[in-house]
């Protein structure tokens, strides 16, 4: 009998820590993805020659991601965080050589792959086994 009650509050442990960490990466991830589509129209703005905040908004987003990758790598693999990593480098990096369509690939690769993050890590029957 003592070793039920041991295995169940384990489980519910597990449980709520899970569900703590999912709201975590769900609301930061969400915030960054909400960031992503703010400098998706700033690039669109620079395409057609227009007055832009491109280069301060990519390298917010790029200061804000430094910080959420120390939290985020001790929940996720740091495989898919070096991708992200990767890949706003890259996008900054065309934002200020003023590649503007190559800039819009790197930041659309950043929005999936923090989309496929936050799904991978929900606590479904298909991520757990």
């Amino acid at each position: 009998m003592k070793e039920i009650i041991i295995i169940v509050i384990s489980i519910i442990i597990v449980i709520i820590g899970a569900n703590i960490s999912l709201s975590y990466l769900s609301k930061t991830g969400n915030d960054l993805i909400a960031n992503l589509d703010e400098l998706k129209v700033e690039i669109q703005k620079a395409q057609n020659g227009q007055e832009n905040k491109s280069q301060e908004l990519a390298d917010d987003i790029y200061t804000k991601w430094q910080s959420l990758e120390k939290k985020w790598s001790t929940i996720i693999v740091h495989n898919e965080l070096d991708l992200i990593q990767l890949s706003l480098i890259g996008m900054k990096t065309y934002i200020d050589e003023n590649k503007y369509s190559e800039s819009m690939e790197e930041l659309e690769k950043s929005s999936f792959l923090l989309e496929h993050i936050q799904d991978k890590e929900k606590l479904e029957l298909r991520n757990v086994i």
